[in-house]
Parts: structure tokens; C-alpha cells; sequence
């Protein structure tokens, strides 16, 4: 483990493993999603020799600050979770989950592993909630924004057609979009609360980014359209933050009408 500051952002930098260990010292058997570890030990015994020499190692050093930063991603009032490939190939990952409570949140980043089952070091970095868009999104890969138009389609819900609801695109249109080669591709979600595991949840919005040859795309999906729209790094920066600001009016509102009950 190695704590430090970034450009004014206090943060602990942490090897794969030793991020296990420290989320299994906090009380939880499966990492905050998408983040991933597979061990390399040969043994049983060789596995159980490098966790217990983290975990003599970390209990040491875990102080005040970093468990309040942990006690952010354990207990959030949101969460943040994003999950990429970068490149043809299934490669290069992103992998970023953030929690906010009040104005603070933690973003945790883990770096390209060697496989798409097993991540690299993670970064825990606290920053102001004003900062929590523009820092998980400077994780995703930079990409060009999209030279095409914005599309949109109605879903057809007796089947797999989509149907158009404008001059602004057609199913044709998006279908041949979705279809097209893909340079990079990844999923962003903001929930209420904790996470108990991975199972994914309808309680928040999503949207999916998509790069190909002519620049980045945001694929936008609700119950009555799918809407693909060319996005710059400022405007998935700002898409995030409105999408943040939503699922959080929602949450309040929701805990409001229980509370009145």
C-alpha cells in the first residue's frame, strides 16, 4: 500500500491483492463491482502466505482517513459503476466504482490486469462530490466525439423491431449503428445505497458508451426509446453528472415518502 496526494487528491494505491484483503478485512466476501482479482499462487498455501503477509501489512496501516473513505463505498447514498474494453480485442479494461455520501465521495480505479478476469493495482481517491463525475470519467479511454447524427428509435414491445418516432433516425438507422466494428465499449450505472453483490439492479439508469471509427457514441436506452447521440469527453462528463443528480431526487424522494408513512 502506498498513500500519497495527486493534484491535490489524497489517495491510497493498493496491489490487487492487497485490495482483496483489505474489502475481506471490512467485512465483505465480493469486491465492489467490476473490480476483479484472481490470485497467481500456485498453492492453496502460497495464496494463504500472500494474504496473510497483506493483511499483516495492512493492519498496520489503515488509519482514520482510509476508513473513512472505505466506509463511503460500504455505505453510499449512490453508487458509481463502470465497466469498458478499450480496442478491438477484449484487452484493455476499465474498470471505476464510485460512492457518494453527502458532499463526499470515493472513486476507486483499477488499472488493465492480465486478463479480463483478473484487475491491476487500485487507486482509492477521495474527492468533493462537485468532482466525482469529472473524476470517474476521466477514466474512460479519451475518444474523439462522434462525426454522425443523433438517432432515435421507439422499441417494439411485441418484439425485437425498433420502430422510429421522429425524422431523426431510423430502426434501420440504429441497427445499423449497433452493428457497426467497435473500437471500445462500456457501461455506466448510478444506484441508490450499497451493492450487496453483483447482481444487476433496476434501481437507478444506465447508459452504454460505444466507439468506432468515427468517434464515441452514447447509447441511452428507456422504455419507449434507444437513443444514440455523439458525445465529447466534457459531454459524457456532463451526461454523468445529470444522470448522478436524477437517480439522487429519485432516492430522496423515495425515502421522503417513507418516511411520511
Amino acid at each position: 500500500m502506498v498513500r500519497g496526494t495527486v493534484a491535490g487528491v489524497e489517495c491510497w494505491r493498493f496491489t490487487a491483492l492487497e485490495f482483496d484483503v483489505l474489502w475481506r478485512l471490512c467485512g465483505r466476501d465480493r469486491l465492489p463491482y467490476p473490480m476483479a482479482y484472481r490470485s497467481a499462487a500456485e498453492t492453496v498455501d502460497e495464496d494463504r502466505r500472500q494474504r496473510q503477509e497483506a493483511t499483516h501489512i495492512l493492519v498496520r496501516q489503515i488509519d482514520r482517513e482510509l476508513q473513512s473513505a472505505l466506509s463511503v463505498l460500504l455505505e453510499p447514498d449512490l453508487r458509481v459503476e463502470v465497466c469498458g474494453f478499450a480496442g478491438a480485442g477484449p484487452t484493455s479494461m476499465t474498470r471505476v466504482h464510485a460512492g457518494i455520501r453527502g458532499a463526499a465521495a470515493v472513486v476507486v480505479t483499477q488499472m488493465t490486469g492480465p486478463d479480463t478476469e483478473s484487475g491491476g493495482d487500485v487507486r482509492i481517491a477521495v474527492v468533493p462530490r462537485t468532482r466525482v463525475a469529472a473524476t470517474v470519467a476521466s477514466a474512460v479511454p479519451a475518444a474523439a466525439r462522434g462525426a454522425g447524427r443523433r438517432l432515435v428509435a421507439r422499441p417494439d414491445t411485441g418484439n425485437t423491431v425498433m420502430r422510429p418516432v421522429s425524422e431523426r433516425g431510423t430502426s434501420d438507422d440504429v441497427r445499423g449503428f449497433l452493428s457497426r466494428r467497435r473500437d471500445g465499449i462500456g457501461e455506466v450505472g448510478v444506484h441508490p445505497g450499497p451493492a450487496v453483490d453483483w447482481r444487476p439492479t433496476d434501481d437507478g439508469g444506465v447508459f452504454q458508451w460505444i466507439d468506432v471509427e468515427d468517434g464515441r457514441y452514447l447509447i441511452v436506452r428507456t422504455r419507449d426509446v434507444v437513443e444514440v447521440v455523439p458525445v465529447s469527453v466534457d459531454e459524457l462528463r456532463e451526461h454523468l453528472t445529470a444522470l448522478v443528480d436524477r437517480v439522487d431526487r429519485h432516492r430522496q424522494a423515495k425515502s421522503t415518502s417513507h418516511t411520511a408513512m
